[in-house]
């Protein structure tokens, strides 16, 4: 059967609404037993949460990892282009045949009966990550954390949360404070817990607090670690090392935040210095401030997956940079049915050359679908008068270059957008 048939079959099986009484364990352990419990063959288990940064900080951790010669697995979500990008096998995506495998292993003991998507997929993984050995597991939560379908684990070797912010708050709750429990419900007894750099202050006592419940050691941004850039370099200090390393591939000034939590995890599982330089310099994660084409004529065009207010204080800082090399950026967004367009926008109105809203097509409806939906909501919206509408992104790009010279086109807004744009130039392989 066809992979995508076959998650498509399953998705079918979701039960309408949210309902997080039953925790994680409760809903998988009956399932994790039926597939023979998958759970107790996995490598040693590091569980990240919450709501930016994860999948960098474990992009990085990766690298540090592989430097150190170590065999990894890894669970991330969403997918830019294939499905397989969630379940990475000693580092690489699993091949269809392994995935299929995991895929009819979990259908036959779901037997057509409801399941959340996520809990099934999350089966999948851990179904394919104990079929092939490995020295660690970097498992990321979903959009939760205390009732994630990844937290059924009693002992991983570390927990962690990257940056927190509001995002999800239909689900997750409705301020920082309701949002942070919620992250930090993977927190488990005894195990260490790693903080990484909050925007909001209370973030870190809530997380302290949640801690000392468990009597979990903690290791803290600016407490117990601290990471900033010097020239070229980045300085990470702790209470036991003081390290000069390079500046990390990825881009941003919020990936040296991520970048120095996942030094910190490094650092608690012993890897050497000289390794985690090396994971730093090597590492890649598709989607987040990426440079996908750059033209003749010194046209750039970049791509980031961020569709929060948090997300797009990073991408302020980062265009605030290119505008003080004379670099003028034209935005390409679409705009989400579920979150509030104006705070992920607002910031960005005053400093980009003009923003394009476009409408995008998926699977759950959460985007605008048509552009006279975007362009209704633009003329209900007074701040958003100025934007821009285009039918596609494609199209928003040759309207820009009609215009007037660009010098750099930044497509943003949401990582189903991010998945689009990637997958036209993996399969056109050309310049639009």
């Amino acid at each position: 059967m066809n992979i995508n048939v076959a998650l498509e079959n399953i998705r079918k099986l979701q039960p309408k609404g949210h309902n997080p009484s039953l925790s994680p364990k409760a809903r998988l352990e009956p399932l994790l037993k039926l597939l023979g419990n998958p759970d107790l063959h996995l490598p040693p288990i590091i569980h990240i949460s919450g709501t930016n940064g994860k999948g960098s900080t474990l992009a990085f951790l990766q690298a540090m990892l592989e430097a150190n010669g170590k065999k990894v697995h890894k669970f991330t979500s969403p997918h830019l282009i294939n499905y397989n990008e969630r379940i990475q096998i000693c580092g690489q995506d699993i091949d269809n045949n392994q995935l299929l495998q995991s895929i009819n292993a979990v259908e036959n003991i779901i037997n057509g009966k409801s399941i959340r998507f996520f809990d099934a997929i999350t089966l999948i993984a851990i179904h394919a990550f104990a079929q092939v050995s490995a020295d660690f597991l970097l498992l990321e939560t979903g959009m939760g954390g205390e009732f994630d379908a990844t937290n059924i684990f009693d002992k991983p070797l570390i927990t962690a949360i990257s940056s927190i912010a509001l995002d999800h708050t239909e689900v997750l709750g409705s301020t920082i404070a309701e949002i942070t429990k919620t992250k930090c419900g993977i927190i488990k007894q005894n195990i260490p817990f790693i903080v990484g750099c909050q925007n909001n202050l209370e973030i870190y006592n809530i997380a302290l607090n949640e801690a000392e419940k468990h009597s979990s050691p903690t290791s803290f941004y600016d407490k117990d670690w601290s990471i900033k850039k010097s020239n070229n370099s980045i300085i990470y200090k702790s209470n036991n090392n003081n390290w000069t390393l390079p500046m990390p591939s990825l881009i941003g000034e919020h990936q040296i935040k991520n970048a120095g939590l996942a030094i910190a995890i490094a650092e608690q599982l012993n890897i050497p210095q000289n390794h985690i330089a090396t994971g730093l310099e090597n590492t890649s994660w598709n989607g987040r401030m990426q440079r996908i084409i750059t033209s003749s004529n010194g046209e750039t065009i970049w791509l980031d997956g961020a569709h929060n207010p948090d997300a797009a204080l990073a991408l302020l800082k980062e265009i605030q940079n290119w505008q003080s090399s004379n670099i003028h950026t034209d935005i390409i967004t679409c705009i989400s049915k579920k979150r509030n367009p104006i705070s992920f926008l607002e910031p960005l109105l005053n400093i980009a050359n003009s923003i394009t809203a476009i409408p995008l097509n998926n699977y759950n409806g959460i985007l605008y679908g048509t552009e006279q939906d975007i362009q209704n909501y633009i003329d209900s919206e007074p701040k958003l008068i100025n934007l821009h509408t285009s039918p596609s992104w494609q199209q928003a790009i040759k309207n820009l270059r009609s215009k007037s010279k660009t010098n750099r086109i930044l497509i943003t807004g949401s990582l189903y957008l991010a998945g689009d744009v990637l997958k036209y130039y993996k399969d056109e392989k050309k310049e639009l």
